[in-house]
């Protein structure tokens, strides 16, 4: 029911946070998504007519196994926002995978150097998308911090915000 219970951590910011709750899940009883601090969690909006970038993290340390290999991380996601062209343009979910020295901060989105998959994961608001990274054979052996970040800028908003459910790290044991 909470962050803590599932080995996760967070870093919210003072209006776009990340909440456990039923209203947002692809399967099971509970999912992870944002919601603006007014509403704590009763919906899955985030509001853009505000003063300030938003950018809110939730992350947990994964160790890999020396000789691992075919390391794949899985999760179902959703959220609307809207897109620009640069990689860090209006409102998005980003997933990255950093040395566990990297401690995010409500301030700042990860380094791009860090930034696993797709980049961005926006505009699809309607069902959980699927989404499948397959990560380097290199990372076993090693623990690393695996961080899910939302950020929205202040123009446009597009909810719903970003959601996320059934969380995944697989690789074939060495």
């Amino acid at each position: 029911t909470t962050f803590a219970l599932n080995g996760w951590t967070v870093v919210n910011d003072a209006n776009s946070k990340w909440y456990v709750g039923t209203f947002a899940k692809s399967a099971g009883t509970r999912g992870v998504y944002i919601d603006v601090n007014g509403t704590a969690g009763a919906a899955n909006n985030y509001n853009s007519n505000i003063l300030a970038n938003r950018i809110s993290h939730f992350y947990r340390d994964v160790s890999i196994p020396a000789g691992a290999t075919n390391i794949v991380l899985s999760f179902k996601w959703k959220a609307n926002g809207e897109n620009g062209t640069g990689a860090d343009d209006y409102d998005f979910l980003r997933v990255s995978l950093a040395p566990t020295s990297v401690t995010p901060a409500a301030t700042a989105l990860p380094s791009a150097a860090y930034t696993i998959g797709t980049g961005k994961y926006n505009l699809q608001s309607a069902a959980f998308q699927t989404a499948t990274i397959n990560l380097s054979n290199a990372i076993a052996g090693t623990s690393q911090r695996l961080i899910f970040t939302w950020k929205n800028d202040v123009s446009v908003t597009n909810n719903p915000g970003a959601a996320v459910d059934e969380i995944s790290l697989t690789y074939t044991p060495g």
